[in-house]
């Protein structure tokens, strides 16, 4: 099955927590390409990151499973449930290339490698469309070189210890992300809900700390009440925004949790679900945050709740007439400033556009713009443009591109072009379903102080709407940068031992924006330090027995010591390699020590028959008319004899090459197997004869 952060994306539905708790022998992690390749929003790009989105899809499945290997346990979780990672190499798709699909792969299958929680690995679930000629994916035949990767990937996959500890160094560890598998009904119904505001929420809580190298998990929910499941976290974040609990009782053990020593980071809660009728309004709250505050019993009013957006500083002044659903309606639009300037004072004028009707995906297109003021041109540029920077003052969730600036749905931006008289006009390239607003006077963006060290400046789009409470006894993190009364927008209250951090932005803001991103990097430091946590951005590297799985993420790191190169076709042995910046790698470490020669590693599949100081036997079989490799340590012997023979005892064509302390071997995969048989001698008893 595919992971609820696949489906959530796709608009699509499967109970995944129940299925957990069916009688069922385990699942299979359904990860490939297409998956990670839906676009994720991080710094206000929307764009495939493969490692990151990998890492999302597996971090679900090794939450969700974690712990259910054992005996049934209350709920029926448990029962000896096992559960398999799925790395697809390729997929039935003709529209990419084979050097795309290699490089693809490598970014999930390291990610899946970076969990302890699997059973095992589902190597490829179609091999056909891979070793097979004519199967049209890619271009053409799989290249021979990327064959003989994936059969020494194989290998290693076989090897990988399925338990035991995990090696880990990277940044820090014991964050979460709750989610639940509402997240994939949060869709339709009221105005201003869609996947994609809810995958920008899932984004704004994890992109920014994953990309950076700290390995923030994404966690079940519903797995909370099991006994000790939290219990590895210290720091949680939480937003309904993108999702809604089925019933307080979640609050209670998360309370729990907290008052225990945890530390929960808390966003948003203004969304058109909070409108449906469930059980919190039931119950006579505006939404589920504000019975888990009541939960956690925090001193502020919840009584005094407030919802402030800057849109509110907007008036309308342009509007389509009506939905369109192509660009007909394209043409250069005249907007005077009159209606928001007057007097004869020069003023800025912000102009903010967005989406007229949200519900159908076809919102405002621009392209050229120009500000004629008494007869000069102020500004001239195209939308999306270098020339377009100057006057871009907020920017969330729209795309530029080709000339054009195009937002849907919950999509705005606006521009700020200042000192311009009533008399100026606007000339805009506009088409879709426009809807322009005009506001002057002060920056319409919501911007808060920090009271506490380490946070940043805050300043948010005037479109997020923010949530405040008066607060009754609950430590301030921001002020006014105005020096008003508004209610704090970031606050933290003790809660028994542990500690709450609340924001009213949305965790979408976090997506949005590099300004979005550091807030929430921000906010989870500031949380690990009231968890007594360190804060640490790193690398990631992970070994688990010899093998080594890492990402270096941007930064320069050296792994000290001798590691095969399984990415690599030959096998090459690497002295205390630097990591490449932003391309995972998969290791295998070296400790060449013994006085007997050994294998060291073989394409597919490799059994020894004899390894002692006279003679190595190894049988090797894998994918029929492919190539393998084969690295072996000789331990300084020297070659007596080497053959090669099929299961029918004809000989077999094989090639040897010594390369510093190790030989390589290439050699024809057979289905039913060869063997390879060294001889050796040591180096004096060659000089004696």
């Amino acid at each position: 099955v595919h992971s609820a952060v696949s489906y959530t994306a796709w608009n699509s539905i499967f109970p995944h927590a129940a299925a957990a708790r069916l009688p069922i022998d385990g699942m299979v992690a359904q990860v490939w390409t297409g998956p990670a390749r839906t676009p994720v929003t991080l710094d206000g790009r929307t764009e495939s990151r493969f490692f990151e989105s990998n890492w999302l899809l597996y971090s679900y499945f090794a939450n969700l499973m974690d712990g259910t290997a054992g005996p049934a346990g209350p709920g029926g979780v448990g029962g000896g449930k096992s559960l398999y990672f799925l790395a697809d190499p390729v997929e039935d798709d003709a529209r990419h290339s084979w050097p795309d699909y290699e490089r693809w792969y490598r970014q999930g299958l390291v990610a899946s490698m970076l969990f302890p929680q699997p059973t095992g690995y589902e190597v490829m679930p179609w091999p056909d469309r891979i070793f097979l000629p004519g199967t049209r994916v890619g271009g053409g035949d799989a290249p021979p070189s990327y064959l003989t990767t994936l059969a020494n990937i194989g290998s290693a996959l076989q090897e990988v210890p399925t338990s035991g500890p995990v090696q880990w160094s990277g940044g820090t560890r014991g964050i979460g992300v709750l989610t639940l598998d509402t997240m994939m009904w949060q869709r339709g119904g009221p105005p201003g809900s869609s996947a994609a505001s809810s995958m920008r929420s899932l984004h704004g809580l994890t992109l920014p700390l994953l990309s950076r190298g700290v390995p923030v998990e994404v966690v079940p929910m519903e797995r909370a009440p099991d006994p000790g499941y939290l219990s590895r976290f210290r720091v949680l974040l939480l937003s309904y925004d993108m999702q809604k609990p089925l019933g307080p009782e979640l609050h209670t053990v998360l309370a729990q949790w907290v008052r225990n020593g945890g530390v929960l980071v808390a966003l948003g809660g203004e969304d058109a679900y909070n409108a449906v009728d469930e059980w919190w309004g039931r119950s006579g709250f505006v939404g589920p945050t504000e019975h888990l505050l009541r939960e956690l019993n925090v001193p502020v009013d919840l009584n005094g709740r407030a919802v402030r957006t800057g849109a509110a500083r907007y008036q309308q002044a342009m509007r389509a007439d009506a939905p369109v659903r192509a660009l007909e309606n394209r043409q250069v639009h005249r907007l005077p400033v009159s209606s928001v300037l007057s007097g004869t004072t020069p003023g800025t004028v912000y102009v903010r556009f967005t989406d007229a009707y949200p519900a159908d995906g076809w919102g405002p297109s621009l392209g050229r713009v120009r500000v004629v003021d008494g007869g000069r041109v102020r500004a001239d540029f195209e939308a999306g443009s270098p020339a377009e920077r100057p006057f871009l003052v907020e920017e969330a969730g729209s795309v530029a591109k080709e000339g054009q600036r195009f937002a849907d749905r919950e999509g705005s931006w606006v521009y700020r072009f200042q000192r311009l008289s009533p008399e100026a006009v606007l000339e805009l390239d506009l088409g879709n379903q426009y809807l322009v607003s005009l506001a002057a006077g002060p920056d319409p963006m919501l911007a808060s102080s920090p009271v506490a060290l380490g946070l940043p400046e805050l300043r948010a789009a005037s479109s997020y709407p923010l949530v405040t409470y008066p607060l009754t006894g609950a430590e301030p993190l921001y002020q006014p940068a105005d020096g008003g009364t508004t209610p704090s927008p970031a606050w933290a209250a003790p809660v028994g031992q542990g500690t709450l951090i609340y924001s009213g932005l949305p965790a979408a803001y976090g997506a949005d924006s590099p300004a979005g991103g550091a807030f929430i990097r921000a906010l989870v430091a500031h949380a690990c330090g009231r968890a007594r946590l360190p804060y640490t951005e790193a690398p990631i590297v992970s070994r688990r027995g010899p093998y080594v799985a890492a990402n270096a993420l941007g930064k320069i790191v050296n792994l000290k010591g001798l590691y095969l190169d399984l990415f690599h076709p030959d096998l090459p042995v690497l002295e205390n390699p630097q990591l490449p910046l932003l391309e995972p790698v998969l290791y295998k470490e070296l400790r060449l020590s013994s006085r007997i020669p050994g294998l060291i590693h073989a394409s597919q599949r490799a059994r020894v028959m004899e390894a002692n100081a006279a003679r190595l036997r190894v049988n090797l079989d894998g994918p029929e008319g492919q190539t393998g490799t084969m690295r072996v340590y000789p331990a300084g012997m020297s070659i007596a004899g080497f053959d090669a023979f099929d299961a029918t005892g004809s000989p077999v064509s094989a090639t040897l090459h010594r390369e510093g302390r190790t030989l390589r071997v290439r050699y024809p995969q057979r289905a039913t197997g060869i063997t390879v048989t060294f001889r050796w001698i040591r180096p004096e008893e060659r000089l004696t004869k």
